[in-house]
């Protein structure tokens, strides 16, 4: 824990203002008046009314920063409304000031363990051990911090000693048996395992302990078995109930998680099993039933926020926003600074591409609560959605530094330094993430993308593949990802084998439609093509992504017409669809029909003086034909009637980018573009064009990574990359990207450029 924050909360405790609970207690000396508050809180926390708890405790500490019983209360009433990030530091204060309370200090050094501090959890533990070597919880906890900092034998010898000290202790193997695991040494931590088992046969723990190995190896069935036999020996558990309801959901099974995700809320009945319930019904797209269960949750005062917030997730997972947003105001209206709260907002923002907002809200939440790690993770989301990606990088490891154990940051930032081809990093953060929540299909596919784009990692690719399939058979994201490392491999037929399959569980999953779609079009497969779309599409008539797909196959086979009306539609519904507008505007040049399009959309954009597409249309039409000018004139319109326009804003941002001129102004319109269309490699290059142009490379540089990685043939982003390469200096790197791009395409808007500065290179 960072001493200097600790220092500054201690510092900079204050009374809450115009509060006095305690009258008598205002006019007495200050040691009489912290006690009388130190009294009050216990006895509010005795009726359960933690909130006023709270007050009492902050007020007591107001008397007396030093007083380190209030600071240890303050901590347990945090515990007890579930705001573990404030409890924190008032165990580290309590254990600060009182060092020979053993039991203040283990607290302490659990509760950082949590937090990720290891070095400190490693001092609270030998403080404990220099005035008791025979403390085996501190052992233990001395452990724990020495695996957090993967000093794996050290922290084996460690528990090993409390072993010795209590050879009863199960916790003590089931430790050890984590850390062989960890270290891939799946015999001594089975033996481990069971050995914890064997001592004590009727403890839930050590079941559990086993059934967590055999998720982490894969063996979904034989810790379906031994949960079970957990809630034979234990079946109040807790944790017993909420795995098994869990390994039934990870099975494809969720119909029989039911019973003991509600077994497990009325045995504990706190918001966090409650809570548990109600996402299991999100998770099943049971939208009633889960506001049936926060309802009552959002009745009470102390967890209204908290239930509110999952009542808009519930709607938001279901696709009412507009009811997520009452859910998330409703709990502002009370508490306009309630971090939680602002960090879902900014989620919901991020959704509806509404940037700015995402921002602001996610950095209100960080200036609320520092110390929240949803905050930093919302402000990292936020941040990469803005094309911010250092900044983005930086909030998400502030969250692991608050909360160790987020899979979700480490996913983000995997993905984040794969598009920086730094595939190392990129690879090390997924296998920390799937090796945290091993059931995380999402960790493991990303797992899986690390090891494949390593040439010497093909065994361990393949080894991940079949792991994936075997653990979820029925998921068509695993099919995909089969088929897409076995076309990576050129074997065709396999592969379109593993789309259909994906295709068979979930007939409407479009990367895998697309893909065979490719695959049909590839192999002069028009017909059977033409079938498969237009089934997929009477299923789903609205769907733009399902109508794109479609206009591009009717191309493909020919059918210009229908092509051109689908995609008119599509531009219709949605001005900010670059790739239709782009598919629209390559099928009127191939028919050498821009002119009688373009006098079409005029009359059109004369009779609607707001309409968007028309005058978007309109300059892409005459950027094809090489009329920049023209180009500039309607894209200017388009961008005038609305700022957000975003196909219009990033081609005049390029076009401005390309001339060397207006380039604040520029950058404010690619900083729109990416805003709308934060997936857009085309968005991206140029907003990094803009940056470079603007003598930024740096910020140019993760941006024109991302393009190149995933778009390695494409000569303009490589040119881009390697003309960024040159101005930081970096020669060598320089060289080979711009030979790169003269090598994928001679001739390419951009070549001369490229040959004059492969000219000019030092080395």
């Amino acid at each position: 824990m960072r001493r200097e924050l600790l220092g500054a909360i201690l510092r900079g405790l204050r009374p809450i203002a115009g509060v006095c609970l305690v009258a008598s207690a205002c006019a007495t000396d200050p040691d009489t008046a912290k006690r009388q508050f130190l009294a009050s809180g216990d006895d509010f926390a005795s009726q359960g009314k933690h909130r006023e708890a709270i007050v009492q405790y902050l007020n007591a500490i107001q008397r007396d920063p030093s007083f380190a019983e209030a600071h240890y209360r303050l901590a347990e009433a945090y515990v007890a409304v579930e705001e573990p990030h404030r409890a924190l530091p008032e165990y580290i204060i309590a254990a600060d000031l009182r060092p020979d309370d053993l039991d203040a200090q283990l607290r302490a050094g659990n509760l950082l363990l949590l937090a990720g501090e290891f070095d400190d959890v490693q001092a609270r533990a030998r403080t404990v051990l220099r005035r008791d070597p025979t403390n085996a919880l501190a052992l233990v906890l001395l452990g724990n911090g020495l695996a957090g900092m993967k000093s794996l034998d050290e922290a084996i010898a460690a528990n090993q000693k409390a072993i010795a000290l209590d050879p009863t202790r199960a916790e003590s193997y089931t430790n050890i048996g984590a850390l062989h695991l960890v270290q891939g040494n799946r015999a001594e931590a089975m033996a481990a395992f069971q050995e914890a088992i064997k001592l004590a046969p009727r403890s839930a723990h050590a079941h559990l302990a086993l059934a967590n190995y055999y998720w982490a190896v894969g063996e979904f069935s034989s810790a379906e078995q031994t949960v079970k036999q957990a809630l034979e020996v234990e079946p109040t558990n807790v944790a017993a109930n909420q795995a098994l309801a869990w390994s039934y959901v990870m099975m494809g099974n969720p119909r029989a998680a039911e019973p003991y995700f509600k077994a497990a809320a009325r045995l504990e009945n706190t918001t966090a099993s409650t809570i548990a319930l109600a996402d299991y019904y999100i998770a099943s797209s049971r939208r009633e039933d889960a506001l049936a269960v926060l309802q009552p949750v959002a009745e009470v005062s102390a967890s209204f926020a908290f239930a509110k917030t999952r009542m808009a997730l519930a709607e938001f997972a279901l696709g009412s926003r507009e009811a997520a947003f009452s859910h998330i105001q409703d709990v502002l209206t009370r508490d306009p600074t309630n971090a939680v709260a602002l960090a879902f907002q900014t989620h919901l923002f991020l959704a509806e591409r509404r940037i700015d907002e995402a921002l602001s809200a996610a950095k209100a939440a960080v200036g609320a609560d520092p110390l929240l790690d949803q905050a930093h993770f919302a402000l990292g989301r936020a941040s990469l959605g803005a094309g911010a990606i250092e900044a983005g990088r930086l909030a998400l490891n502030e969250v692991l530094k608050l909360n160790n154990g987020s899979v979700e940051a480490r996913l983000d930032l995997a993905r984040l330094h794969l598009s920086r081809n730094e595939i190392q990093t990129a690879h090390q953060f997924a296998q920390e993430a799937a090796t945290m929540n091993p059931r995380s299909l999402d960790a493991q596919l990303m797992l899986l993308q690390t090891l494949s784009v390593r040439q010497d990692d093909t065994v361990r690719a393949d080894a991940q593949m079949r792991r994936i399939l075997s653990n979820h058979p029925r998921s068509p994201e695993a099919h995909i990802a089969h088929g897409n490392l076995l076309l990576s491999r050129n074997d065709r037929a396999s592969a379109r084998r593993a789309y259909q399959r994906a295709l068979e569980i979930n007939p409407t999953t479009p990367d895998a439609l697309a893909q065979l779609l490719a695959l049909d079009i590839q192999e002069r497969r028009t017909r059977d093509a033409r079938d498969r779309i237009e089934a997929a599409l009477a299923r789903n008539p609205t769907s733009p992504t399902l109508m794109l797909i479609t206009a591009e196959t009717y191309a493909a086979s020919g059918d210009l017409a229908r092509s051109e009306s689908l995609l008119r539609q599509i531009i219709a519904r949605d001005a900010s669809s670059l790739h239709a507008y782009t598919a629209l505007a390559t099928l009127y040049l191939n028919q050498r029909k821009s002119e009688s399009a373009r006098a079409e959309f005029m009359e059109v954009a004369r009779r609607a003086p707001d309409s968007i597409q028309s005058r978007t249309m309109i300059g892409l039409l005459f950027d094809y034909e090489g009329n920049s000018a023209e180009a500039e004139r309607w894209y200017s319109e388009a961008v005038r009637i609305d700022r957000r326009a975003a196909v219009a804003g990033n081609n005049l941002a390029w076009i401005y980018a390309e001339r060397g001129s207006n380039l604040d102004y520029a950058l404010d319109l690619a900083l729109n573009a990416i805003a709308s269309l934060p997936d857009s490699l085309e968005v991206a290059d140029t907003l990094a064009w803009v940056h470079y142009k603007r003598n930024i490379p740096t910020l140019a540089m993760p941006l024109l990574e991302r393009c190149v990685t995933l778009a390695p043939s494409n000569p303009i982003y490589v040119f881009h990359l390697g003309m960024a390469y040159a101005r930081l200096g970096q020669d060598a790197k320089a060289r080979i990207a711009l030979e790169k791009a003269l090598t994928l395409n001679p001739t390419f808007p951009g070549a001369e450029d490229a040959r004059k500065a492969l000219a000019s290179l030092a080395y």
